[in-house]
C-alpha cells in the first residue's frame, strides 16, 4: 500500500510540473519585442526620450525621466534604434528636443521615425501611425481655428454646435481610413477619447474666455461643470491621451477657484486654494 501511495505521490508531482511548465512557456512565448529606429538631424540632445504609459504633463525645459521612459542613444551619423519587450499593442511617445510623435505599437512591429523630413514614420504598422498623426493634425487645426475666431463669445448651444460639427469632419475622416484599414479596438478608443476631451476642454474654458472677451457672465447652469466630467474618474486607460489629461488638470485648476470658476477663474486670488 505504502509503494503504491508513493507512486500515486509522485505521479501526482509529475502532473503539477507538467502543469506549471504548461503555464510558464505559452506567457514566455507570447513576450516578443518590438522596434524602434531612425534618425535626427539636430545632434543634441544625443538621446531620443521614449515614453510609456500615462501622458505625464512637463514643461519643455524640465530635462527628468518618469516612470516609463527610457533614452535612447544617437550614434554619430544621428540614427538610432531601440529593442523593447512587448506583450500587448499600446501607446507610446518619441520625442528628440521639441519634436514629439505619437506612435501605436504592436508585437513585432517595426517602426522607423525619421524626425529629419515631412514622412516622419513608415515601417510596420506605418498606415495606422500615419493616421493617427493625421488625426491630431485634425484636432490642432480645430484648436487654430477656435483660438482664432470669435468662438468663445458664443452661447452654449452655439459652442456645442460648433464642436460636434468640427467632431464629425473628425469622425469622418476616421471612418473614410477604417473601410480600408483594420482598426484596433484600443486604437477606436484612443482616438475617440482624444477628440471628445479636446470638445470637453473648450467648453471647460467657455465661461472664463466668454466673460474676458465680453465682460459678462456665461449663461450656464451651477452644475454645468460637473456635467462635463461625468464619468471622467473611472477608466485609467485614457490617461494615454493627452486631450483628456489636459481637461482633467483644468477641471481639477478649475474647481479649487470656487465661484469664481464662473468667471475668469485664472485671476483669482492665491486664497482660492
Amino acid at each position: 500500500i505504502n509503494q503504491k501511495t508513493n507512486i500515486m505521490k509522485k505521479n501526482f508531482l509529475l502532473l503539477c510540473a507538467l502543469c506549471a511548465i504548461g503555464w510558464v512557456y505559452p506567457y514566455e512565448a507570447l513576450e516578443v519585442t518590438a522596434t524602434v529606429s531612425g534618425k535626427v538631424s539636430n545632434p543634441w540632445p544625443k538621446t531620443v526620450k521614449f515614453s510609456s504609459g500615462p501622458v505625464r504633463l512637463v514643461d519643455p525645459w524640465i530635462d527628468r525621466l518618469n516612470p516609463g521612459d527610457t533614452l535612447i542613444k544617437v550614434n554619430d551619423d544621428g540614427s538610432y534604434r531601440f529593442h523593447f519587450p512587448i506583450v500587448k499593442a499600446d501607446f507610446y511617445r518619441l520625442s528628440h528636443g521639441s519634436k514629439e510623435v505619437e506612435l501605436f505599437i504592436s508585437p513585432g512591429d517595426s517602426i522607423f521615425i525619421d524626425f529629419e523630413s515631412d514622412k516622419v514614420i513608415s515601417g510596420t504598422s506605418e498606415a495606422l501611425n500615419g493616421h493617427l498623426e493625421n488625426l491630431r493634425a485634425i484636432i490642432n487645426t480645430n484648436r487654430k481655428f477656435i483660438n482664432s475666431s470669435d468662438f468663445y463669445q458664443q452661447t452654449t448651444a452655439r459652442v456645442a454646435t460648433i464642436l460636434d460639427s468640427l467632431e464629425q469632419v473628425y469622425f469622418n475622416f476616421h471612418q473614410k481610413f477604417a473601410k480600408t484599414h483594420v482598426v484596433p479596438k484600443a486604437f477606436e478608443q484612443k482616438i475617440r477619447t482624444d477628440i471628445t476631451y479636446r470638445s470637453k476642454l473648450c467648453k471647460l474654458a467657455h465661461p472664463a474666455v466668454y466673460m474676458q472677451q465680453t465682460g459678462e457672465a456665461l449663461d450656464i447652469t451651477p452644475d454645468y461643470f460637473e456635467a462635463l466630467a461625468q464619468d471622467s474618474f473611472d477608466q485609467p486607460e485614457r490617461l494615454t491621451s493627452l486631450d483628456y489629461v489636459l481637461f482633467l488638470k483644468d477641471y481639477v485648476v478649475l474647481q479649487s477657484t470656487g465661484d469664481y470658476k464662473f468667471g475668469v477663474y485664472w485671476e483669482a486670488p492665491i486664497e482660492r486654494i
